[in-house]
């Protein structure tokens, strides 16, 4: 059987922002006889205040625990899902806090993220809809709508969005973040580079501001400088997964490769579980064309995280080269189920 090439030659590209929205920062009420649920809310909006997430996770888990309705201890457990990046999680925190209070706009904001990071992109929409309705703010609307058409691809309709938002708020540093990821996603990387230093400047102490900034410049083949913006991102928050595994892929460009190797098993020493940095090294080996190699690390991420697409449809594609024709549509076939896409023009039966 003779299938298709590769769809994607392995792009090393960043995605937009991961947006998040706020903890519910409002403590509740103790009352007497009935002071399980209450007190665990509370501990939990102390630890999560102290960025200790996990910790949150359990005080909300136990106020939801003494009480299945408890909204607020729902969306804020939700808020936590988010930042842990499990966000069928948090997606089913949320909907079952609209189902006990259907009026909190921020319980739809909160689940149009899940939403559009699972890549339900109209459900999405249609919440951030709901939440105008019941009064959410006009500058944050536009802004979670270029988020969405950001993360659906739908990068020109993403930019105008940002506008908006702009427009309403100039001092809003992640839509001229995100606005300039947009742009680099156009090929417009000078004007991206307006962007990330408006947003720079507003919050110079944002390490995610000059990790995206620096993909502009890899864009403008300034890697120097890429590597620069990503060495002070990592200054800023020493250890921060994202940027480490975001330094990798732009020595990856450069094609330092012995560097983009150290900084992805660094990632992968820090979470194992994580498969952003098995994707990048597996694709590293896949340009190199050392396939035996990709199809190995590939492997190893799908072992670390079973329910990622992308780790299946890459290794489809390194199949496809080592002739493993039957093992790179099972593949296709499974990262087709987990939300991506892919097109095989029907040569996998």
């Amino acid at each position: 059987m003779k299938l298709t090439k590769t769809l994607a030659a392995a792009s090393l590209s960043l995605f937009a922002i991961g947006a998040t929205a706020q903890i519910d920062s409002s403590k509740t009420l103790v009352i007497l006889g009935n002071q399980e649920g209450p007190l665990a809310y509370n501990r939990g909006i102390k630890e999560f205040n102290a960025q200790k997430i996990d910790d949150a996770l359990t005080e909300f888990s136990s106020a939801i625990s003494a009480n299945s309705q408890f909204d607020k201890a729902l969306y804020n457990r939700g808020i936590v899902y988010l930042q842990k990046y499990e966000n069928q999680k948090a997606l089913e925190d949320f909907t079952s806090a609209i189902q006990a209070n259907s009026q909190k706009p921020t319980y739809f904001i909160g689940k149009a993220i899940a939403e559009t990071r699972l890549g339900k992109y109209d459900q999405a929409l249609n919440d951030i809809e709901q939440a105008e309705q019941l009064g959410y703010s006009d500058a944050n609307l536009y802004y979670y709508k270029g988020m969405v058409y950001t993360m659906s691809g739908k990068y020109s309709l993403a930019e105008q969005q940002y506008n908006a938002a702009i427009e309403r708020n100039k001092r809003n540093a992640l839509a001229y973040c995100d606005r300039g990821t947009a742009k680099v996603k156009q090929g417009k990387y000078k004007a991206a580079l307006d962007d990330f230093n408006t947003a720079a400047e507003i919050t110079p102490k944002a390490g995610y501001i000059y990790m995206y900034r620096a993909e502009a410049k890899a864009g403008l083949n300034d890697f120097n400088g890429a590597i620069a913006d990503l060495n002070q991102a990592i200054s800023l928050e020493l250890e921060n997964y994202d940027y480490i595994n975001a330094r990798g892929r732009i020595y990856a460009k450069a094609k330092k490769y012995a560097k983009a190797q150290e900084d992805f098993e660094k990632c992968i020493s820090m979470d194992s579980q994580k498969t952003g940095a098995y994707n990048n090294l597996g694709l590293m080996y896949f340009e190199q064309e050392n396939y035996q190699k990709a199809e190995e690390i590939f492997t190893k991420g799908i072992e670390a995280n079973p329910e990622d697409g992308l780790a299946y449809y890459h290794r489809g594609n390194t199949r496809e080269l080592l002739f493993k024709f039957d093992a790179a549509c099972k593949d296709w076939a499974k990262a087709k189920s987990l939300g991506i896409e892919v097109n095989t023009k029907g040569e996998c039966k």
